[in-house]
C-alpha cells in the first residue's frame, strides 16, 4: 500500500514537473548541495575540539604566534559530500523518473564505482593525516583508489580509442587505439589530478579555494554542453558530471570559509586527494580528460615548476611553504641552501634558467647556492619582489587572493581553448 501511494505520488511530480526549464533531478541535487554545505559548516566547529583531542591538528606556520588549529577537515566534507550522493541516487535512478534530467540504470553501475573510487581516496587521504605516509609510496596511492571506476569503465564503455589533432592525422590517422595504454593514461589522470592539487598548498584557503574554482568551471562547461547537444549519451555523462560537482561545490564553499586566511580549520591531506579523485572520475567518466587538464593549467605549471625538486636535480627540503617575514604580518619565498661543490650540473643550469625567467631567486657564492623553493606560490613572491618591489613578501590573504586569481585566468583561457581553438586542432 505504502509503495502504491509512494509510487503515485512520484509519477503525479514527474507529470507536473515534466516540462520545467531544469530537470527535477538537477533541483534536487542544488537543493541537497545546499544543504550539505549547510551541514559542513555546523559541523566544523563542532567536531573542531574533538579533533584536536585526537592529535589531528597542526601548527599554522605562516603565523606569528603559530596557533594550533584542527587537521583533516576533509573528512567532514568528504563523508557529508558522500551521504548527499547517496541520498541523491533514488531521484537520479528511480525508473519513474522520466525527465531529461534522470540516468538509465545501466549507469546505475559507473555512477557506484565513481563513489567508491572518491571513497577509498577520502580514507586513504585520512590514512596519509594520520600516518603520515611517505612520498614515494602515496604518490601511487591514487590508481588504487581509481581501478573500481577503472574496471567498471572497461567493462560498460570499454572506449580506449582517441582521436588524432588535425596536425598529426598525416601520420598518425584520424583515430589510435591505445588499448591497454588507454588505461594507464586514466590511471595516471587520477595520480595528477590527486597530487597536484595536493602540493600547491602551504597557506589559507589555497586547496579549498583553488578546487571550488576548478568546480565552478567544470560545472560552467557541463552545463553549456548540456544545453547545447541533442546526443543522448553525451546529455547523460555531464547530467552526471552535474551531480558529481554540485554537492562537491557546496561542502567546498563550507570548509573554505574555515580555512579562508586566518584559517581556523585545515584541510588536510584527506581533502586534497578527495577532491582530486572527484575530478578526475569528473573527467574520465565524462569522457573529457582532455579538457579536464586545460583547467588543470596552473597545477600542471607548478608541476613542472615542482619537478626539479620532486625528482631531487636540485635539493627537496620537507616543507617548501613561503616563511614568515620578521615584521610577522606578510609572507616571503622560503629559501633552499646547498654547497656549490654538492649541486649538478642540470641543476645549476635548471636553477640559471629558472632565475633568467624570473620565477626563482638564486644567490650564488663561492661556497654556497642558494635558491627559492620551486613552487608557484613562491614564484608568485619573487615576482612580486623583483618585479614589484615588494621585498617584505605579501600578506597571506593576498597572496592566497592571487593563486586564486591565477586559477580563474586559467579557467577563462582553458574556455577559449575549448570553445574557441578547438576547431583548429579537431575539425
Amino acid at each position: 500500500m505504502t509503495v502504491t501511494i509512494f509510487a503515485s505520488a512520484a509519477d503525479a511530480v514527474a507529470s507536473a514537473t515534466r516540462d520545467w526549464p531544469v530537470p527535477p533531478p538537477l533541483v534536487a541535487c542544488a537543493i541537497l548541495s545546499v544543504g550539505a554545505a549547510l551541514a559542513v559548516n555546523a559541523m566544523i566547529p563542532r567536531v573542531s575540539a574533538t579533533f584536536i583531542q585526537c592529535r589531528l591538528m597542526g601548527a599554522d606556520l605562516a603565523k606569528r604566534n603559530k596557533p594550533v588549529l584542527p587537521e583533516s577537515m576533509g573528512l567532514v566534507c568528504g563523508l557529508v559530500y558522500l551521504l548527499t550522493l547517496v541520498l541523491l541516487l533514488p531521484v537520479v535512478f528511480m525508473t519513474w523518473s522520466t525527465h531529461s534530467g534522470s540516468m538509465t540504470m545501466h549507469k546505475f553501475a559507473t555512477f557506484l564505482s565513481a563513489l567508491l573510487s572518491i571513497q577509498s581516496m577520502l580514507f586513504l587521504g585520512f590514512a596519509d593525516d594520520v600516518l603520515n605516509i611517505r612520498w614515494r609510496h602515496k604518490i601511487f596511492l591514487p590508481a588504487l583508489a581509481a581501478l573500481p571506476m577503472l574496471l567498471v569503465y572497461g567493462i560498460e564503455s570499454g572506449v580506449t580509442y582517441v582521436v588524432v589533432p588535425l596536425p598529426l592525422r598525416a601520420y598518425l590517422g584520424r583515430i589510435v587505439d591505445l588499448g591497454l595504454l588507454y588505461y594507464l593514461y586514466m590511471a595516471l589522470v587520477a595520480i595528477f589530478c590527486t597530487n597536484s592539487i595536493n602540493i600547491l598548498a602551504g597557506i589559507n584557503g589555497v586547496e579549498a579555494g583553488q578546487s571550488l574554482v576548478l568546480a565552478v568551471s567544470l560545472v560552467i562547461n557541463s552545463t553549456a554542453i548540456l544545453a547545447s547537444s541533442a546526443n543522448p549519451e553525451t546529455r547523460e555523462i555531464h547530467a552526471q558530471s552535474l551531480y558529481l560537482l554540485l554537492p562537491f561545490i557546496g561542502v567546498t564553499a563550507a570548509l573554505l570559509k574555515w580555512n579562508w586566511c586566518p584559517a581556523r580549520a585545515f584541510v588536510g591531506d584527506t581533502y586534497t586527494y578527495f577532491a582530486g579523485m572527484v575530478f578526475a572520475v569528473c573527467g574520465i567518466l565524462g569522457h573529457y580528460s582532455k579538457t579536464l587538464l586545460l583547467f588543470f593549467a596552473p597545477q600542471i605549471v607548478n608541476f613542472v615548476l615542482s619537478v626539479p625538486q620532486l625528482f631531487h636535480v636540485v635539493p627537496c627540503p620537507r616543507h617548501r611553504l613561503p616563511t614568515l617575514h620578521p615584521s610577522g604580518t606578510t609572507l616571503v619565498y622560503s629559501r633552499c641552501r646547498v654547497p656549490r661543490a654538492q649541486l649538478s650540473c642540470l641543476g645549476a643550469f635548471v636553477l640559471r634558467v629558472l632565475a633568467v625567467c624570473g620565477l626563482a631567486k638564486v644567490e650564488t657564492t663561492n661556497e654556497w647556492v642558494t635558491f627559492s623553493n620551486l613552487t608557484l606560490i613562491n614564484a608568485v613572491l619573487v615576482v612580486a619582489d623583483q618585479w614589484f618591489g615588494r621585498t617584505s613578501g605579501l600578506e597571506e590573504g593576498t597572496l592566497a587572493a592571487i593563486v586564486l586569481g591565477i586559477q580563474v585566468v586559467g579557467s577563462l583561457i582553458a574556455f577559449v581553448v575549448r570553445y574557441a581553438l578547438v576547431h583548429l586542432f579537431y575539425p
